[in-house]
């Protein structure tokens, strides 16, 4: 009898704990940087330091796109927190911002790193935490090798960058002798060897003048000297913004009358007329462009005037928007992964992405499981008449100069 009632007790008992389990109410295990009502977004750029000018104007670019989706109602009934370092564009202290990202601020995912030499000294400690990161800007190719799933990026690749230099120039009528004007550091370097590769390979072309500057030249007279020298038909800059300004300040005095094709550093032609203060030195200027319109295009407008909305004081230079495509894909990627989001399901999201078409990157963002560089496409801007920029395309057009 007594063997008949602890059966029977047992088999209660088992029957009943499953439901009075099920009628607890157990908390969802915890995911990083994820309340019931916002999503941590990290980021560092340089609000300090030499890339002052460029650094914290992309910041706020993705800050924009992050309020509008905001203002939108945000994403499954939260909103996005966005918390950003400041790296200085000094590789010490961006590992230290990356420590912070990963461990003190709780973010779910990383949207930063503008200059490759930072980016490169946050790289190891953002992978290590397994945070997923898409990079701002930052073009250095060995921040996508090795393979590592946790990361993505929107920029184009500066091998990729070089190639499109070469090949831009050959595009154009009767150009066979090419000059190149570079800074040897890691991120000159990492655009001019693909490039002079490109030029050797593809066209059978050694640069006539293969020059060297230091990012703070402030006379380019000798350089330009000897590229004059050597006659040739178009000259590549491959060097920091502040050292092409130099460079076509001293080219114009000296009478190098020959077209010039720059790198991204060069997108902003409008900053370059200020900061040249001499229309006449740049108007055969070429820039490699991460972006899809000039500042004054209609497309451009709604954007110029949301970017004054959020952020009136400063100023309107290309360099705000050219990033905003990679928050635009964030965005999408969040809304795809569900109201249940974690970080694998964010990361499923980006790598099932196909030809996402942003407001700002030439052309659509596309990634794999196998390949999470989503930009493989830039353009090239230059001025036309009435001192007016127009985006052309990879390949030389011609347009009609003042």
């Amino acid at each position: 009898m007594r063997k008949r009632t602890l059966k029977l007790l047992l088999i209660l008992a088992f029957s009943v704990i499953p439901l009075i389990l099920a009628e607890q109410s157990f908390p969802a295990e915890k995911v990083p940087g994820v309340t019931d009502t916002t999503i941590r977004i990290g980021s560092a750029g340089s609000f300090s330091g030499p890339f002052f000018l460029i650094g914290y104007p992309q910041t706020h670019g993705l800050e924009m796109i992050y309020n509008k989706a905001n203002d939108e109602g945000g994403i499954h009934g939260r909103k996005i927190v966005f918390v950003a370092e400041d790296d200085g564009g000094i590789p010490a202290k961006a590992l230290a911002a990356a420590k912070k990202l990963c461990t003190q601020d709780d973010v779910f995912l990383i949207h930063g790193f503008a200059g490759s030499n930072p980016a490169l000294a946050a790289k190891p400690e953002i992978e290590r935490s397994g945070v997923p990161w898409l990079i701002m800007s930052a073009t250095n190719d060995n921040l996508m090798k090795p393979f590592c799933r946790t990361i993505f990026t929107t920029a184009l690749q500066a091998s990729q960058e070089g190639r499109m230099m070469a090949d831009f120039a050959m595009s154009m009528p009767g150009v066979k002798r090419v000059a190149v004007v570079s800074q040897q550091d890691a991120w000159g370097r990492m655009k001019y060897e693909p490039c002079l590769q490109q030029l050797k390979e593809k066209y059978g072309v050694t640069p006539v003048a293969n020059e060297e500057v230091e990012p703070d030249i402030s006379d380019a007279t000798p350089q330009v000297l000897k590229i004059m020298g050597a006659k040739p038909d178009v000259v590549l800059l491959i060097v920091y913004d502040r050292a092409s300004f130099v460079i076509l300040r001293d080219a114009y005095v000296k009478g190098l009358k020959v077209p010039f094709v720059g790198n991204s550093m060069q997108m902003d032609l409008y900053d370059m007329l200020k900061k040249v203060g001499n229309y006449d030195a740049i108007k055969n200027v070429y820039g490699c462009s991460f972006s899809k319109y000039p500042l004054d295009h209609p497309k451009m407008e709604n954007w110029v005037k949301l970017r004054k909305q959020y952020f009136p004081d400063d100023a309107n230079i290309a360099f705000n928007y050219i990033a905003c495509g990679g928050a635009q894909v964030i965005v999408e990627a969040l809304k795809r992964a569900g109201r249940d989001l974690t970080r694998e399901k964010w990361i499923e999201a980006m790598e099932s992405t196909k030809n996402f078409q942003t407001d700002f990157y030439p052309e659509p963002i596309s990634f794999s499981p196998a390949d999470h560089i989503g930009n493989k496409a830039g353009s090239f801007c230059t001025f036309t008449k009435g001192k007016k920029v127009v985006h052309i395309g990879a390949k030389w057009v011609q347009v009609e100069k003042d």
